[in-house]
């Protein structure tokens, strides 16, 4: 692959460990005296092309043969040749040899929220190198939780004036443009989240000072319009990234029906209870999702609101959560699911068939600790580390030597 940007890049990344390896020398495999100088390492991608941007459906799978002083890595994708040099780059020695290796799980993913825990751009990008040294190849990314809003807009910068956690802890476009471009060049997917029920109240204040609406009041077509706006700006900076979680975890339920404008648009919309005005709200912002050409990824409360999601949707069951209800609802929708563990929940789970076609991986939740210390950072990566082998190895291929260099 001479002109595959991400192979050249990860190459150039590595170089060191490449010139170690050519001047490393090995026994022959007839243990005679003679040996053999690794000189030359080809890359050979099946399609012909070179990918430049993750999907949730990538093939990751590579083989790697080492033929005396020659290795050679084949692969399907550009992600899986990259898979494979990550591979190469840890062997101990060059001894002849045959590895195949794939994924358990295409999605392998790591959550961070930086809304709530800010990390400087420097500090993601470490996370990123851990994540691309360890085959993680999504991140999960808040930008804005319940209660912060880091990401500051172009067209409405009082969203990070009034609500980020401090006026330091706010990401600017080109900040976030940098990040994608260097998690895009280490094959790693970004999938930016947004809480949108928890602002409604600021969206509102925001948008018209004047404009009195109470918090979660989604009677007001303004809000819905103005969300738009920020959706739009939001694809704008995310344009190559595949997907966009929405979130609206701790939804005030018993706001809706002790809300005066709220009750009068459920009479006026013959909407009789707090789950039909729920999935009047889902489906506006399904609706602004889809004029901006966004595929979303949606946590577990649109099944709880008995919302119908597009096939294409992938659902997030976080944590500690009913596993076996949330995936009843998932298959029955014929959704794809993401299920999100911790130290406390570090669980692969035992799938059946049906199950095992649409679990397409796990993500680890970083505890809200982890912070810009280096102590902290590879503290919390080494349990991470460690949740890497129950999403990369195949059952059938656990003691192969491929899996054991993993």
């Amino acid at each position: 692959m001479q002109h595959c940007e991400i192979i050249q890049e990860a190459i150039q990344r590595h170089k060191d460990m490449i010139v170690c390896k050519k001047e490393t020398s090995h026994q022959s495999p007839d243990n005679s005296d003679k040996v053999h100088v690794f000189t030359q390492l080809n890359i050979e991608i099946s399609t012909k092309q070179c990918d430049s941007h993750r999907t949730l459906n990538d093939d990751g799978s590579y083989k790697i043969t080492i033929n005396q002083t020659i290795g050679t890595i084949q692969a399907n994708t550009t992600w899986g040749a990259l898979n494979g040099l990550i591979t190469f780059y840890e062997m101990e020695n060059n001894a002849t040899r045959v590895i195949e290796d794939q994924p358990r799980f295409p999605y392998r993913g790591i959550f961070l929220n930086t809304a709530h825990n800010f990390l400087s751009p420097l500090q993601i990008k470490k996370h990123l190198d851990l994540m691309s040294y360890n085959k993680f190849n999504v991140l999960h990314w808040c930008l804005a939780d319940k209660t912060y809003w880091s990401l500051k807009l172009k067209r409405y910068p009082a969203l990070t004036e009034q609500r980020a956690s401090s006026s330091d802890h706010v990401y600017n476009s080109d900040e976030i443009e940098d990040i994608i471009q260097y998690a895009r060049l280490r094959g790693i997917l970004i999938i930016p989240e947004f809480n949108t029920h928890s602002y409604m109240e600021i969206l509102s204040q925001i948008h018209d000072e004047d404009l009195k609406v109470l918090r979660e009041d989604q009677s007001k077509t303004d809000i819905y319009q103005f969300m738009k706006a920020i959706f739009d700006e939001i694809k704008q900076i995310f344009k190559n990234e595949s997907y966009i979680h929405i979130s609206t975890v701790e939804i005030n339920t018993p706001f809706y029906s002790s809300n005066s404008h709220i009750r009068k648009f459920a009479e006026e919309k013959h909407r009789n209870n707090t789950s039909e005005l729920l999935k009047h709200y889902f489906t506006k912002i399904f609706e602004i999702l889809q004029e901006n050409g966004i595929n979303a990824m949606f946590g577990q409360e649109y099944l709880d609101a008995g919302f119908e999601l597009s096939p294409e949707s992938v659902i997030e069951i976080r944590r500690n959560s009913s596993i076996p209800t949330y995936l009843s609802k998932a298959i029955s929708q014929s959704h794809r699911f993401v299920k999100q563990m911790n130290h406390s929940d570090p669980c692969v789970l035992e799938a059946d068939e049906i199950t095992q076609k649409r679990l397409i991986g796990y993500e680890w939740g970083f505890d809200e600790d982890c912070n810009d210390q280096s102590d902290d950072l590879l503290r919390s990566w080494s349990k991470a580390s460690v949740i890497l082998r129950k999403l990369w190895i195949l059952p059938e291929t656990v003691h192969t030597e491929g899996s054991q260099i993993q």
